[in-house]
């Protein structure tokens, strides 16, 4: 109710809140993120869509309203990314964020330029391993 009528302080501290007792809660997250945005915290708006992307479980394909949010985290953090709002660490988690739409091709290409800049390079090379069938 706080964001819908934007009161985006007050929203803040509700979803961290919920976060504290559930830090699983990814519309929370999400939430929380999507209120950092609006108010122009584009440093805590990118950690919490990075948040919400590693919490996001692609298993879980029923929730359609999840599955929303994971895509519109992603076309986000690319934005942010383009115009500078993101730091570096932002093309492992568009990486990630593909990988868990199911876009291997894109997810393997991030992935390659996180590794290439040396931003979250283990956690990159892992997935390029799987990805490219080199991982047992």
């Amino acid at each position: 109710l706080y964001a819908l009528t934007e009161k985006f302080d007050e929203a803040i501290a509700v979803f961290k809140k919920i976060l504290a007792a559930d830090p699983g809660n990814i519309s929370a997250r999400y939430s929380l993120a999507a209120c950092h945005a609006h108010k122009g915290s584009w440093k805590e708006a990118s950690e919490e869509f990075f948040g919400f992307i590693e919490k996001y479980d692609p298993g879980d394909r029923s929730d359609s309203s999840a599955l929303s949010m994971l895509s519109e985290s992603v076309r986000t953090v690319k934005e942010y990314r383009r115009s500078g709002l993101a730091g570096e660490k932002a093309v492992y988690y568009m990486g990630l964020g593909c990988l868990k739409l199911g876009d291997k091709a894109e997810a393997l290409k991030y992935f390659n330029q996180a590794r290439s800049s040396g931003i979250m390079a283990p956690e990159a090379e892992t997935y390029i391993d799987k990805l490219s069938g080199n991982y047992e």
